[in-house]
């Protein structure tokens, strides 16, 4: 998984279209949208709000960590891991360009 992004504008390259889209519809479960792009539609695409208040970040996160566990475990691959990284780049790196490997 790699994750790159800059101020509110972050990709997440989970590597397959068929997980990016289980992470999408488990994403619209929970209320939160989010969209792909991208080589196979494989990369998530996060562009909150510039109105984003930081707790709604963190619910966010939260929801969005849960779903790309999800589609990882009902993938059944071995070796993806959900990276905890994630969550702290949208926290703490603001307006910071970032790209994280996991």
């Amino acid at each position: 998984m790699r994750i790159r992004g800059r101020g509110l504008i972050w990709g997440i390259d989970v590597a397959s279209g068929k997980i990016a889209s289980a992470v999408i519809r488990n994403c619209f479960e929970q209320g939160l949208l989010i969209e792909a792009c991208g080589v196979d539609d494989s990369v998530l695409k996060i562009m909150p709000a510039l109105t984003i208040s930081q707790s709604q970040i963190a619910l966010g996160m939260s929801m969005l960590e849960r779903a790309i566990s999800q589609a990882f475990a009902a993938e059944s691959t071995p070796g993806n891991v959900v990276c905890e990284a994630a969550a702290g780049l949208f926290l703490t790196q603001f307006g910071s360009p970032g790209v994280v490997e996991c």
